[in-house]
């Protein structure tokens, strides 16, 4: 019997919905249709067990990390006492010796008599004028230490078309005087060692 109040629903409608339901399926055919199925429910993974991490600490700071080992150097090394410096003691500086003199005297002549002659042969070489008060002086005040080594060579000057002279004498003059010169400073300082 029907109920008056309950209007009866058709019967078309029970095999429409049973043929919207999709059959279950026991497993899925391939792997692609597994995972386009939304009703598909990942299998449960075995459990893992958690492992607890112990909470961090705050990392000290590049002062702290600084300061920690230099105030533990700090107490263990005592600080230095600090050592008033003493000057180096001069040497007593009295008269020079008769030897030093000596020895100074001869640098002296020596070098003005180098210098005269690196003149004479500049002056020759550059055509000076031999008339000049300067250069006649010059050439005159060298000659006699010229003369001595004149004639040691078969060349003794060459001359240029200028009239530039090279006094090639001059030079092995020069040479000769700064050996003689040498040697004389060395005696003179090898007798000092000695007397003191």
């Amino acid at each position: 019997m029907t109920d008056p109040e309950r209007p009866a629903e058709p019967e078309s409608a029970a095999p429409d919905a049973a043929a919207s339901v999709p059959p279950a399926r026991s497993e899925p055919a391939s792997p692609v249709e597994a995972a386009l199925e939304p009703d598909a429910a990942p299998e449960p993974e075995a459990s893992t067990p958690v492992e607890t991490v112990p909470p961090l600490t705050a990392a000290p700071t590049a002062t702290e990390t600084v300061a920690a080992p230099a105030q533990s150097q700090a107490a263990a090394a005592p600080e230095p006492v600090p050592v008033p410096a003493q000057p180096a003691p001069r040497p007593a500086r009295g008269r020079p010796t008769l030897l030093t003199t000596f020895t100074r005297l001869v640098t002296f002549l020596f070098g003005v008599l180098q210098a005269l002659l690196i003149l004479r042969i500049v002056l020759l070489l550059l055509v000076a004028n031999e008339e000049n008060d300067i250069v006649s002086t010059i050439l005159s005040i060298t000659a006699p230490f010229v003369d001595p080594f004149r004639d040691m060579f078969q060349l003794d000057t060459v001359t240029g078309d200028q009239g530039s002279v090279l006094d090639i004498a001059a030079i092995v003059a020069l040479i000769g005087w700064t050996l003689l010169e040498g040697l004389i400073v060395s005696l003179l300082r090898v007798f000092d060692r000695r007397s003191a």
